[in-house]
């Protein structure tokens, strides 16, 4: 299949692409498929996924969602868009703060996924004015619920955005359990995951999330590894890989359970090498913090 993917945060599906066989081809040489993390462009008329957008909320309040974009988001969930809702729902659990026991700087550093099953979470997307909206976009691909967990007795979650793609990197999370070929899950024809935990780590160079411009020699990468390597902007020579970026990549590892899926995700951060390397080792423990507090609110069901 031609496949056109342009922008930062969608270019790690390049490499994933390539070693599944499929064609990368600019827009001028008429894709079959866009991949972006922007607004496609006015000459493509095809099928976009991945497209980062967050809804105004001049735009939710018309269709009744309201939303306070003040407060922290404890927890996402996404349903797979293709004209109609997919039935699976993942449910992501961020991590904050570049040192363990969410010391430094607040940036994401790591995502819990599983997928769930929840009305409450199910009558988020049962919103016919939102689902027309991006059916009019010809957009496929994840839309996301951003949820802050509430002190409020009167209400279990508040709303603090809506999104098309899945925030803090999920999109690779979900992509960890698909059984064939990239592709296939995009364009609906396998259109289940492996019902699993997935966890996803930052690979980060200090002083991130500040910049710095010299250049590093990524090591440690194998082929196999690639499979769960997702690396942002980087560059290859032959067998050598360079980064300039403070940002390197995401990590991800699936297992049945949070603790196997945590202890394999380390297992890949420790192989791989690069100078000022940072990440965090404790995110089981953060996850399973929040995974508990739902379970004991009754917003999912085992």
């Amino acid at each position: 299949m031609r496949i056109c993917v342009l922008g930062m945060n969608v270019s790690p599906l390049k490499r994933t692409l390539e070693l599944e066989g499929e064609t990368l081809v600019g827009l001028r040489e008429k894709p079959e498929l866009l991949i972006t993390d922007t607004e496609a462009p006015e000459s493509y008329k095809g099928p976009v996924v991945g497209r980062d957008w967050s809804i105004p909320s001049l735009v939710l309040e018309a269709m009744d969602i309201v939303v306070d974009p003040s407060l922290r988001v404890n927890l996402v969930v996404g349903k797979w868009l293709d004209q109609e809702w997919r039935h699976q729902t993942i449910l992501g659990i961020p991590v904050y703060g570049m040192m363990n026991e969410n010391l430094g700087a607040q940036a994401c550093a790591g995502l819990g996924t599983r997928f769930v099953r929840s009305t409450q979470f199910d009558d988020l997307f049962n919103n016919e004015e939102l689902l027309s909206t991006l059916k009019a976009m010809q957009y496929n691909g994840f839309v996301s619920f951003s949820l802050s967990l509430s002190l409020d007795t009167n209400s279990l979650f508040k709303i603090v955005s809506v999104q098309t793609g899945f925030p803090f990197h999920g999109l690779f999370n979900a992509l960890e359990g698909i059984s064939g070929r990239t592709v296939e899950y995009f364009t609906g024809e396998k259109t289940t995951l492996k019902e699993s935990w997935v966890m996803g780590l930052l690979l980060s160079r200090w002083p991130y999330p500040q910049n710095v411009s010299t250049r590093s020699i990524i090591s440690g990468v194998t082929t196999d590894m690639e499979k769960h390597l997702w690396l942002f902007g980087v560059e290859r020579f032959k067998n050598s890989i360079y980064t300039d970026n403070t940002k390197v990549g995401w990590v991800t590892a699936w297992s049945p359970t949070l603790t196997e899926a945590n202890r394999r995700v380390l297992r890949t951060a420790r192989n791989i090498d690069f100078e000022d390397k940072q990440y965090r080792t404790d995110l089981s423990s953060e996850v399973a913090m929040i995974w508990h507090q739902l379970q004991g609110r009754g917003l999912i069901e085992e």
